[in-house]
């Protein structure tokens, strides 16, 4: 049990505020109930996340408001993927991987800019052949392309879920389980999804 706790507040520690108003999300007439229902958690989030300085995130937009605006902009999967690829980038390399970029950006407040927009908005159906097949082991592409930190950070929650879903269904524990092997699948999609990015560039 211990494992799961530990790899759920990983996950729910890094989506962090500071920027977007998601009210303005949920208040749309056009979204889904699911993406009503993601809004939500991520806005009760931030009022946690908001109270504290320890949790202030590296990103400008942070992780949970880059996760909102993904989820509106390409629905639940695709905004999952794009908002787990965030995620995983929001790590100690990521300064790093930023000062790589000529085009750099800044916040006025120091954080790193790295806006939905500015990303390649490309579609996992239209992935190419050698960023996948670099993707068959998590982490992999990220780390062949130059992100290494990022494809062990990958790495390690493909993993992590996956041997905790083994573990769980092995002890007839099917919800945790179920919700475990999805978060595997939702990582290493965000995986292939970055990797492409990844070989466009």
């Amino acid at each position: 049990m211990i494992p799961f706790i530990v790899l759920v507040s990983l996950f729910i520690s890094s989506i962090q505020a500071q920027d977007l108003n998601v009210d303005s999300l949920i208040n749309q007439n056009e979204i889904g109930i699911i993406e009503q229902s993601t809004f939500r958690l991520i806005k009760s989030w931030q009022s946690i996340s908001y109270k504290s300085k320890k949790l202030n995130c590296q990103f400008y937009p942070s992780c949970s408001n880059y996760y909102a605006l993904a989820t509106n902009q390409f629905g639940i999967l695709g905004g999952s993927i794009r908002g787990i690829d965030r995620f995983v980038r929001c790590n100690p390399g990521a300064v790093g991987y930023h000062l790589q970029n000529p085009n750099a950006e800044f916040h006025i407040d120091g954080r790193l800019v790295d806006k939905l927009e500015s990303r390649k908005t490309i579609s996992l159906k239209k992935a190419t052949q050698s960023p996948v097949l670099f993707s068959a082991i998590p982490g992999f592409g990220r780390a062949y392309y130059g992100h290494r930190f990022d494809g062990f950070v990958s790495f390690t929650y493909v993993s992590g879920f996956s041997y905790l879903a083994y573990n769980s269904f092995k002890s007839n524990n099917d919800f945790i389980g179920v919700f475990s092997s999805i978060m595997a699948l939702l990582f290493w999609s965000a995986d292939i999804f970055a990797t492409n990015q990844l070989a466009l560039d």
